[in-house]
Parts: C-alpha cells; structure tokens; sequence
C-alpha cells in the first residue's frame, strides 16, 4: 500500500511541476489541456519508472526465515 502512496504522490509533485511551468508559459487553456492529457498520464509514468529504478538500486535487506 505504501507503494502505490509513494507512486501517486511522485506522479501528483511531478504532474503539478510540469502543468505550473506549461501554464505559466502559454496560459489557461493550453494549461488545462496539458494537465488532464498529458501532464498526469507522464507524472504516473515517471514516478513508477523512478520508483522502480529506486527500488532496485536501493533494494531493503530481507530477512530469510
């Protein structure tokens, strides 16, 4: 469950980065559209592509039973 907390918050910081500087540059409706067809689908995309990258570089120890 904590996974998929972190995934959709990574994909929420990186989704509301790309839709702010879209928006600030070309205004309200390029903004928009950005933010519910591209920016969301792309934030989700990146976050599980670094959360995956992390995991891996960083795996935790297991204990063996």
């Amino acid at each position: 469950m904590k996974y998929i907390a972190a995934i959709l918050l990574g994909a929420l910081i990186v989704g509301g980065l790309l839709t702010a500087v879209v928006y600030s540059l070309f205004g309200a409706d390029v903004g928009w559209f950005f933010a519910k067809f591209i920016a969301g689908p792309l934030g989700l995309f990146c976050a599980f592509l670094l959360f995956i990258v992390y995991d891996t570089l960083w795996p935790k120890s297991r204990d063996e039973p």
